[in-house]
């Protein structure tokens, strides 16, 4: 539960392949039209804070992205990717489960190995 005034600073999952955020009630979240939108979610490119030529052929690449948010909207991404929750000052509190996820293969007669086993 995100209270008014609060935020998540920018940061990453270690110890897992991927995350989720599962938006339970969105509060008073509002798209914006210009800056931050209020309690968002935002997420950061991996390639443009790296010095890239902005030219015609790469003109989709923004240095962040904020999703349009809805309750029940569950958004899965890589843990490496930078995010972070905006500051929110809704009078009614945002509800968001987060979760990271490892991914394990069961040993099976049917596994295919792509190394060979010692």
């Amino acid at each position: 539960m995100q209270p008014k005034n609060q935020l998540q600073g920018v940061h990453w999952h270690h110890g897992c392949s991927w995350c989720g955020i599962f938006y339970v009630d969105i509060g008073d979240y509002q798209a914006a039209t210009l800056g931050a939108p209020n309690g968002g979610s935002r997420f950061y490119c991996p390639i443009s804070a790296g010095g890239s030529y902005k030219d015609a052929g790469n003109r989709y690449v923004q240095p962040h992205f904020d999703p349009p948010l809805e309750n029940g909207l569950l958004l899965i991404f890589p843990s490496h990717l930078l995010h972070s929750g905006l500051p929110y000052f809704g009078n009614k509190p945002r509800i968001v489960i987060a979760f990271n996820a490892q991914v394990h293969l069961r040993q099976s007669p049917q596994t295919v190995r792509l190394t060979p086993e010692d």
